[in-house]
């Protein structure tokens, strides 16, 4: 039976990751270099290098559009991502973990000038052995740009900060890198 679950929900992300793949750009009508970059159901996957607070690390995570609409002239992508960071230095390792509600906000100037701002905000968890092992859950933020060079990959450049309530006083985790991102 579990089997069998999991296979309609395969099959269901791949339908609509499939119908969002051929989803049209939504252009402002006011503003003609503003668009909405990502049609319901589309599905992005990020993966950067960079600098945690523990020192180099990891950072990845995927995102799948919910709606598109606009505010005004302004056309957005609203959606929902997992993003985790891992961090590795002298002083320990770090792992931070967020699930976020995101909006998107695409800029696209012709041909290889196609950008894309992206800010979410959700629940996230820290799990840390810098100064003794310790966790904590609390409030995420992530954002950052993505310059589109191909119809389906771009360069991506990321920041997030995981902020935990409660434990130790509050301890945070930021993160910052830059790698790819893949449309499905």
């Amino acid at each position: 039976m579990k089997r069998k679950v999991a296979a309609a929900i395969v099959v269901l992300l791949l339908c609509v990751s499939v119908a969002g793949a051929f989803a049209a750009e939504k252009k402002s009508s006011q503003v003609p270099w503003l668009a909405s970059l990502n049609g319901p159901g589309t599905i992005n996957f990020t993966v950067t290098g960079g600098y945690t607070w523990w020192g180099l690390g990891l950072n990845a995570g995927a995102e799948f559009t919910l709606s598109q609409f606009a505010l005004g002239p302004i056309p957005l992508d609203f959606g929902i991502t997992a993003q985790g960071s891992a961090g590795f230095g002298v002083g320990g390792i770090g792992v931070a973990v967020a699930g976020l509600a995101t909006l998107n906000l695409g800029f696209d100037f012709g041909k290889s000038l196609v950008f894309e701002a992206f800010l979410g905000l959700g629940p996230g968890m820290l799990l840390e052995t810098w100064g003794g092992t310790g966790m904590g859950i609390g409030l995420a933020q992530y954002g950052g740009w993505t310059w589109w060079f191909s119809k389906n990959i771009g360069l991506t450049a990321e920041e997030g900060w995981v902020n935990t309530f409660g434990w130790a006083g509050g301890w945070g985790w930021y993160f910052f890198g830059i790698g790819v991102t893949f449309k499905l």
